[in-house]
């Protein structure tokens, strides 16, 4: 049994009684400064396989797409709390790497039986925490909770013992709207589980207005996990380049991409109906077609 995380682990399994099949280790994790709040002490870390998404950045990590971009973004991130994973909310404000919406994601990864390959799309993108307490979010009373969603209320009024991550969910960018980390912003592994290493590492997806000339694409941001299929195919969406793409399951090679009339955040399937088969996935709504639609591809 194998399970990827949001953290960019993953945990290998004796799925008959739950044993690691690969050494994991309790580690020392920062404490919670929050009030009344006590974090657990330890948090468990398989040695082997390694993380498939980075799990620390330093200040030479930043993007620079201008000084002004790159000195607003140097001088947040000495303003916050940042002791890499597991650093806990605080009312500093907290880097968190890899953020909410990093790491592995709810598509989930794909395994080939045939190799014992697992698949795995990563996210890499931080988040802020900006904590704040229950009273002070702005207009927040009975069950209104501002932005970072609801508070624990009491006879109507906003609680000061409770605590709001007020900007939850959102990839920390310059001011200018870029990424504050330099690329790539997403990739797609080939994990080998008979051996715990990765055969390859791809950049997954690209930002052709930010690549920089003669460098690897950027990867971005997905939510899409990839299948697979018996031909040795993978099939895999989900990025903001609006690509549905076919890959080489041996080498991450591109083998045939399109583009889609919008994000498809939902993991492809295939089906084979009277000897022919089909990959169908869901793609989002449009200001021409706001319900979306199926799409589904085959070869002549």
């Amino acid at each position: 049994m194998a399970q990827i995380t949001k953290q960019g682990f993953v945990f290998i399994l004796n799925r008959e009684n739950g044993e690691p099949l690969y050494p994991v280790e309790e580690r020392k994790v920062p404490a919670s400064n929050l009030p009344g709040e006590e974090a657990w002490p330890t948090q468990p870390f398989p040695v082997k396989p390694k993380p498939f998404s980075r799990q620390w950045i330093t200040e030479a990590d930043l993007s620079n797409f201008s000084k002004a971009d790159h000195d607003s973004l140097i001088k947040q991130f000495r303003s916050l709390r940042y002791e890499g994973l597991y650093t806990p909310p605080d009312l500093k404000g907290t880097l968190q790497f890899p953020g909410t919406r990093g790491g592995g994601e709810w598509g989930g990864a794909a395994f080939d039986p045939a190799t014992t390959f697992l698949y795995i799309k990563s996210t890499e993108a931080p988040d802020i925490q900006t904590i704040v307490r229950g009273d002070k979010v702005a207009g927040a009373s009975g069950e209104n909770a501002g932005q970072g969603g609801q508070l624990a209320t009491f006879q109507g009024k906003a609680r000061a013992d409770q605590f709001v991550n007020t900007t939850g969910y959102r990839t920390w960018k310059d001011p200018s709207g870029n990424p504050a980390i330099n690329p790539p912003w997403g990739t797609l592994s080939a994990l080998n589980l008979s051996t715990g290493e990765y055969e390859w590492q791809i950049p997954f997806g690209n930002d052709s207005l930010r690549q920089e000339k003669g460098v690897p694409e950027t990867g971005q941001e997905g939510r899409a996990g990839p299948i697979l299929t018996a031909g040795g195919v993978i099939f895999i969406s989900g990025t903001a380049d609006r690509k549905l793409r076919a890959l080489d399951k041996a080498s991450g090679k591109l083998l045939w991409q399109t583009t889609l009339p919008a994000l498809a955040n939902a993991t492809a399937c295939t089906y084979w109906p009277k000897g022919k088969q089909y990959v169908a996935l869901s793609v989002g709504g449009t200001k021409e077609n706001p319900s979306g639609s199926i799409m589904v591809f085959a070869l002549p």
